[in-house]
């Protein structure tokens, strides 16, 4: 089980919005180098060299893979997956009711800006898709395998929605991939309640 100064490092790391988009990118794509992260990101290279440095130090990342490629070496980035997978999501959620308003600000606007991140990542997907990967995607509309929507809701289907999310987190928790199974899927939720239901 990780131990509480796991998840503080988490949570610290989190209210970037460069080293979380840094891990998230990893967690979509695997292992990437600094130049392939920065064109995603839309950053520097240079200001991505000392995140990724940092991230390294702190164990949320492993050190990088060396590969030499035709006439240089590149070095591969990936996330401590025994780190991410040893996260219990009661003790996570408790670290995050914890956090004083000022964490907690930079953690909601960082994870809101991430999702962006990982929907532009799909799009260029989508983009990017031969003819053949389209049909894949035509089919899995038409078996209604693909999810999409966005919706404005009242309080009482905003509330009836969050029930029946803890069953969906309890399968979420509960489902560990088996070894013939790659986690390739993308499943985003994000209900953001109007502060007018707290009245």
């Amino acid at each position: 089980m990780a131990d509480r100064k796991n998840y503080r490092l988490l949570i610290d790391a989190f209210q970037s919005p460069t080293k979380l988009s840094v891990i998230t990118i990893l967690t979509q794509k695997g292992k990437m180098t600094v130049t392939q992260m920065s064109g995603v990101i839309g950053t520097t290279r240079s200001n991505l060299y000392q995140v990724v440095s940092e991230l390294v130090s702190l164990g949320i990342l492993t050190k990088p893979e060396i590969r030499a490629e035709k006439n240089y070496v590149e070095k591969y980035y990936d996330i401590n997956r025994d780190l991410f997978e040893n996260l219990v999501p009661e003790n996570w959620m408790d670290a995050i009711r914890k956090m004083n308003l000022e964490d907690m600000r930079g953690l909601l606007g960082s994870f809101l800006l991430t999702q962006s991140l990982v929907l532009k990542i799909l799009a260029e997907e989508i983009n990017l898709a031969t003819d053949e990967q389209m049909e894949q995607y035509r089919r899995l509309v038409q078996e209604d395998r693909l999810i999409f929507g966005y919706s404005r809701l009242t309080p009482t289907t905003y509330n009836k929605i969050l029930n029946h999310m803890k069953g969906i987190e309890r399968i979420l928790s509960e489902s560990a991939p088996t070894k013939d199974e790659e986690e390739s899927n993308t499943f985003i939720v994000v209900g953001f309640p109007s502060l007018s239901l707290n009245k």
